[in-house]
């Protein structure tokens, strides 16, 4: 299903200047809970790279540089699909659409955002950290967004900021990009396609009003490889799930719940690709919520 639809400009829409804080507003511009959601696994994998020998202050000041970059690449996002946000029932009543927040305002916002945090990471952390930080925003706000109009491959150019907070963390605490790094960034990137996937799945047809393919093959058809691939991917988690205790990272201890959660969560994936409804891929979008704190914890909690 597809809908074509005119674009329409941020500037060519209500620019309603705020006269006053609207915390209502703002939570649902910077995404909140989703911002919260990231930096808890950006703080798990900072904690990681401590070893978990962490201060209170550090896992706080990385905790708001981390906050504070996820808040500015949120509102960016936002502003380029004020237009598709008008048009989805899921985000009509956003800020932007609304007029509550002018485009103007919202850019203030995203660029003292990212500011902030990258002198938060400049100061406390590393170059390497600010680096890092600022291609996850980039990547998210600038080349995901604009992608997700045109073509299913969005969701892989979105797993690689989603899966950097991670990266972020680690990096922030160690200074380097080791080979847990790399376990923990490329767990949450093959954790990605099943979850946003299933979401997709869930959201298809209100996707399709803001003019967005997300789910994979042509057209971004519910009659396309999606089911099985959410099932593949999925499958995928088990093996990598099992790495840190393999390379001698943890205890086997997180093999072993690792594989567990793996198994949980495939099936599922088995079950969504059998049933392909929507009842199912919503199943399979709670279980993603739970399997990767999970994981991620249990990684923290048996490191060797």
């Amino acid at each position: 299903m597809s809908v074509t639809t005119s674009p329409i400009s941020p500037t060519s829409l209500p620019a309603a200047e705020p006269t006053k804080f609207n915390f209502k507003a703002f939570s649902s511009l910077a995404k909140l809970r989703l911002s919260f959601l990231v930096v808890f696994s950006g703080a798990i994998a900072f904690t990681i790279g401590k070893h978990g020998n962490v201060g209170a202050f550090e896992v706080l000041m990385f905790s708001l540089g981390g906050f504070f970059n996820t808040i500015s690449a949120n509102i960016i996002n936002q502003i380029f699909e004020i237009g598709p946000d008008s048009r989805m029932l899921r985000t009509k009543a956003r800020p932007l659409p609304m007029g509550q927040i002018s485009a103007q305002y919202a850019w203030l916002l995203s660029i003292g955002f990212g500011l902030l945090a990258i002198a938060i990471f400049w100061i406390f952390f590393n170059p390497l950290t600010v680096i890092l930080g600022v291609a996850s925003l980039v990547l998210y706000g600038f080349i995901y967004t604009p992608i997700k109009k045109i073509s299913p491959l969005a969701v892989a150019i979105g797993a690689v900021p989603g899966a950097m907070p991670l990266l972020i963390g680690y990096v922030a605490a160690t200074n380097k990009i080791d080979a847990f790094a790399l376990i923990l960034f490329v767990h949450q990137f093959i954790w990605q396609f099943p979850h946003f996937w299933s979401i997709a799945w869930v959201l298809d047809e209100d996707y399709a009003r803001g003019g967005f393919r997300l789910l994979p093959g042509r057209g971004s058809s519910k009659d396309g490889p999606a089911a099985v691939l959410m099932l593949v991917y999925s499958l995928f988690l088990i093996p990598i799930g099992c790495l840190p205790y393999l390379v001698g990272l943890c205890t086997v201890n997180s093999a072993i719940i690792s594989i567990a959660a793996g198994i949980g969560f495939t099936g599922y994936a088995v079950m969504f690709a059998a049933r392909r409804d929507t009842a199912s891929a919503r199943k399979l979008m709670f279980a993603s919520f739970f399997y990767l704190p999970i994981v991620q914890l249990v990684f923290l909690f048996c490191l060797a």
